[in-house]
């Protein structure tokens, strides 16, 4: 199921997410302005936002605790938002090397 939910921030600060995930489970993963997809020239870098639970990729954890930080992504890559068992998992696809 799909659910379009627009949740206003105070004090809206740049950038603001793109997509946002809902987490309606017992334990949270997903911070409000979790993570960003940052490219720089050929190259992509995974942003944690300062979350609670972090992100890893290919479980390499980047941020959690309100630290943040940031981590290399390649095509193939798979992004975990949220703690180890989290059910929010995705594979970065990178389309700029495709015919």
């Amino acid at each position: 199921k799909v659910e379009r939910i627009e949740r206003p921030k105070l004090n809206q600060v740049d950038p603001n997410n793109d997509l946002y995930l809902v987490d309606s489970g017992v334990l949270l993963n997903i911070s409000r302005e979790h993570l960003q997809i940052e490219r720089h020239g050929d190259s992509y870098v995974i942003v944690d936002r300062g979350s609670a639970s972090g992100t890893k990729v290919n479980l390499v954890p980047v941020g959690g605790d309100d630290s943040g930080g940031r981590i290399s992504v390649n095509d193939g890559d798979e992004i975990i938002i949220g703690t180890k068992a989290s059910p929010y998992r995705y594979r970065f696809i990178d389309l700029s090397s495709q015919p």
